[in-house]
């Protein structure tokens, strides 16, 4: 009875390997294509790398206001498209142009200055100021300052070229700055809209791709939305 058994048993053994080869063989990826996927990983994250802050930035900000915008939804009858939009106008009113209105002011003081120096006092550039062009009273005040300061005319005539030169040389920095800041700005708050419309449905994702089991990474959200709102705060 026992010995016709053992070869029936053994017999599936062929056909068993042969599927597991067969699954293998199916499942197994090819060299070019993970050399593809790692060279598009690679130059997505150069491409993505500039806007990591600005990201960071809106992703702290959509946490922080992320149940007054489900608030808002609800009172607008669930209109969360709506509700993100008055968000980010109310974003854009109440934080970035009060930024840029100072910034507008400073420009605009500088450039009154420069005009009332050019037009009161005779000087078309800041390299042509001198004691001959201010009035007596000035002048008297400014030799005071300079000789409690132990400055001598010529020493404040170096110090005032070598300014000049620094201001020349940066003016560019500052512009290309200034664009930057322009874009970055805009940047952070169409992230902060789709984060706040589509932000369930990001975390989602994340918590589907992510390494970590649902809860550990379901707790990693909690205390990044704790950190934010106290940073906020």
């Amino acid at each position: 009875m026992s010995s016709p058994s053992g070869p029936s048993q053994a017999a599936p053994r062929p056909q068993r390997n042969g599927r597991t080869r067969a699954r293998r063989a199916k499942f197994r990826v090819s060299t070019p294509f993970v050399v593809v996927l790692l060279g598009g990983a690679a130059l997505t994250g150069y491409l993505v790398r500039p806007f990591w802050s600005p990201l960071f930035l809106a992703a702290t900000l959509a946490v922080a206001c992320y149940p007054l915008h489900q608030g808002l939804a609800r009172r607008m009858r669930d209109r969360p498209r709506l509700s993100g939009f008055i968000l980010t106008l109310s974003m854009l009113t109440f934080i970035i142009a009060p930024l840029a209105s100072m910034i507008t002011v400073a420009v605009r003081e500088v450039t009154q200055g420069l005009q009332w120096m050019q037009d009161s006092l005779g000087i078309g550039s800041l390299q042509e100021l001198s004691f001959g062009h201010l009035p007596p009273q000035v002048q008297t005040v400014l030799r005071d300052a300079l000789a409690w300061l132990h400055i001598g005319p010529e020493d404040l005539h170096g110090y005032t070229g070598k300014a000049l030169g620094y201001v020349q040389q940066a003016a560019p920095g500052v512009l290309s700055m200034s664009f930057n800041a322009i874009s970055a700005t805009l940047f952070v708050l169409a992230a902060f809209y789709f984060l706040l419309v589509d932000g369930k449905s990001t975390v989602d994702f994340l918590v589907r791709i992510s390494p970590l089991q649902k809860p550990q990474t379901d707790e990693l959200f909690d205390e990044f939305r704790r950190t934010s709102s106290a940073a906020l705060l």
